[in-house]
């Protein structure tokens, strides 16, 4: 993916994109103004999008049979089974795994059951999934804990993205250690600040450089 700040084009649509995708009307209008300050505002005024990164992946496997062979799942998802192909057998095991600790199987679980209450997939559910969310309801079974601190992969692409509208309204992106505080990086971690989130000038730069190399920026 190849951005640049100097294309205003670009960088509106892509805003205009975001907008939606947070429910911030009037940023790519602020972009095109040239606003940095409204910019960073409106980036957050629905506060900080965060996820959980397995939850994310366990949805991409619903959808499009994405596969981590990582996962304590491996065995479960081996070859060739698809969304389509959650069949009872398939939903026993993924309930079974989820009961011992299987975090992507829960998630999975959990996304399937939701779906289902929601006449999203109509398909006949285990009735083993039945009785692990019944437990869950009843707190004898709880999600299982993720291995290690959480990803952040949802919250710094949000911060990225507002760096890039930043400096596309106008900002240098980042400044050396002597220069004033007046970089686009200075200026979402301000913003971060006045939403609850102590996140450093270094480290709001840190996410900038990797999602920027990431960009080919």
């Amino acid at each position: 993916m190849t951005l640049s700040p100097e294309e205003p084009d670009q960088i509106c649509a892509i805003a205009q994109r975001m907008e939606a995708i947070w429910g911030t009307p009037g940023l790519a209008e602020a972009v095109e103004q040239k606003n940095p300050p409204l910019v960073a505002e409106l980036c957050f005024s629905n506060g900080v999008r965060d996820g959980d990164e397995n939850l994310f992946s366990a949805a991409a496997f619903y959808v499009d049979g994405a596969q981590d062979l990582q996962k304590p799942s491996e065995g479960l998802i081996r070859g060739e089974m698809r969304r389509a192909q959650l069949g009872l057998p398939q939903q026993a095991v993924l309930a079974k795994s989820a009961k011992e600790g299987d975090l992507f199987a829960w998630d999975v679980c959990l996304i399937l059951l939701v779906a289902n209450a929601y006449g999203l997939d109509t398909r006949p559910l285990h009735n083993d999934l039945h009785k692990l969310a019944a437990h869950a309801v009843q707190g004898t079974y709880r999600r299982p804990t993720a291995k290690g601190a959480p990803k952040k992969t949802i919250r710094d692409q949000h911060i990225a993205y507002a760096v890039l509208f930043a400096v596309s309204a106008g900002l240098t992106p980042t400044r050396n250690e002597t220069s004033q505080p007046n970089s686009a990086c200075d200026l979402v971690a301000q913003e971060l600040l006045n939403r609850g989130v102590a996140l450093s000038y270094s480290a709001v730069e840190s996410i900038w450089k990797r999602h920027r190399r990431a960009w080919s920026l």
